[in-house]
């Protein structure tokens, strides 16, 4: 991925995100062998065993959005993470780069969702 792109999702958030119900479209997907493969490519094709591949900060919008989850990421002298879905599990996380306080940041609310299960 080039410097300036937004980050896709790892494979394993991508896996999260399907089993909480993530549909919405993306210009990328995984395969169940975790290639990731662009869909506007030619003879492309998307199933309902693949996952899709969306940027992090598409999945955040998302819980945003659909799950109505309430979260921040500051910027100081490093990027602080609170991750407050519910008040008793509210974190602080440090990290050097906003691109891994984001991706982070997706981790945490993807544990939240499954430790509610």
């Amino acid at each position: 991925m080039k410097e300036k792109e937004l980050q896709i999702v790892s494979f394993e958030q991508a896996v999260a995100l399907k089993k909480l119900g993530f549909d919405w479209e993306t210009e990328w997907f995984y395969k169940e062998d975790q290639e990731l493969i662009r869909i506007i490519l030619l003879n492309t094709c998307f199933n309902k065993n693949n996952f899709s591949a969306p940027t992090v900060a598409l999945a955040l919008k998302w819980f945003r959005d659909v799950k109505e989850m309430k979260f921040q990421i500051d910027l100081d002298y490093c990027v602080r993470i609170s991750a407050c879905y519910l008040e008793d599990k509210c974190r602080i996380i440090y990290f050097d780069t906003y691109e891994l306080a984001e991706s982070a940041l997706l981790d945490e609310l993807l544990n939240l969702i499954e430790e509610e299960k």
